[in-house]
Formats: structure tokens, sequence, C-alpha cells
């Protein structure tokens, strides 16, 4: 007789293991490594998961969303596009941001090393998601002539800011260019005022 899932209890393994991944990355973590991780065993993974590889992309879901709750959370749409980003700083130098941003990019390597199809994957999701979230904010400017372009332009500039922060922690260096970008971004803005 087939055993039943408890729904509860697999929800809890699910967000253990997504802070697990969190925490640890996904590279070189096999099913053992995240059960011992999160205090079950492999046997049990697999019974409420089926694979690994289930399990992590249940996870990275989960994950994904939190990170996005805190983006959110930080980014609040305001008549001041500018000083919405610039009061962002210390959210994205935070080490539990870096996690996500480390992660992310783990997975991202991974994909392109398997040679997953891009509608089926998993990073690209990550741009879209931050696209309405950031393009709400120029959209709340009333300077702002276009949202989706200085949207397109601060994701990109975040996600390089997040490269260079999980491979080179000089925060000096990275604050100034931050600033820098800022500092463009409220020049070109004040060009379009009304």
């Amino acid at each position: 007789m087939a055993r039943t899932v408890n729904i509860h209890h697999r929800q809890a393994l699910l967000k253990a293991a997504a802070r697990h991944l969190v925490e640890h990355g996904i590279a070189d973590q096999s099913l053992s490594d995240i059960a011992a991780g999160i205090g079950t065993s492999a046997r049990m993974l697999i019974h409420h998961f089926g694979t690994r590889d289930a399990l992590v992309a249940s996870a990275l879901e989960i994950a994904r969303q939190w990170q996005l709750d805190e983006a959110q959370s930080y980014l609040q749409p305001a008549t001041d596009a500018v000083a919405v980003l610039r009061a962002s700083w210390s959210w994205l130098v935070d080490d539990r941001t870096l996690s996500y941003f480390r992660l992310f990019q783990q997975v991202a390597a991974l994909e392109r090393l398997q040679g997953v199809d891009a509608p089926t994957s998993f990073s690209p999701r990550l741009g879209e998601d931050w696209r309405p979230l950031v393009r709400s904010v120029f959209e709340a400017d009333p300077r702002c002539d276009d949202a989706t372009s200085f949207a397109d332009l601060t994701i990109a500039f975040y996600r390089g800011l997040a490269l260079d922060l999980i491979h080179e922690a000089h925060r000096p260096r990275q604050r100034q260019a931050f600033e820098r970008f800022i500092g463009l971004l409220r020049a070109s803005l004040e060009r379009h005022e009304v």
C-alpha cells in the first residue's frame, strides 16, 4: 500500500530545503547533503519529492518568491525613483541578498552547462520577476518618460553589481559605482522634469 504524503510536513521540508540552498548554494549539493543540512533523510525527501531535481526545482521557486518579496519591500514606488533606489543599497549588499544572488548565479551557470532551453529555464524568469517591480518604481516618478527603459537599465546594473559583490566584496568601490549610477539616473530624469 502506498504511503500518503503529509502536505504540512512536505511544505516544512521544502522551506527548509530552500533555506539550505540559499545558505549553501546548489553546486555540489547531493540529495544526501540537502537531507543532512535540513535534519532529515534522503529517503524522506525521495518519499515527498521523488527526485533531487524535483526537490531543488520546488525549493528554487520558494527562494525566488522570498527574494521577490524582499525586493518588493525595498522597492516601493514613490514620486522620486532615485531616492527609492538609493535606499535599496543596504538591502542589495546584505549578506542574505547576496546569498540569493549567489544561488541564482549558480543555477544560471548550471542551466547553461546543461543546455537547458531558455523558455523552460529558471534564470530568465528572475529578470521577468524584477521588470514590473522596478518599472513601477519609475512609473511613479513624474519625471520619467520611459519607465521600461529605465527599469531595464537598472536591472542590468543590479545584475552586474550583484556579480561584482559576489566575487569581490569591496564595498567602497562598489558603493562609489552605485552612487555614480544613481547620479546618472537622477540627471537623466531631471532633464525630463515636467
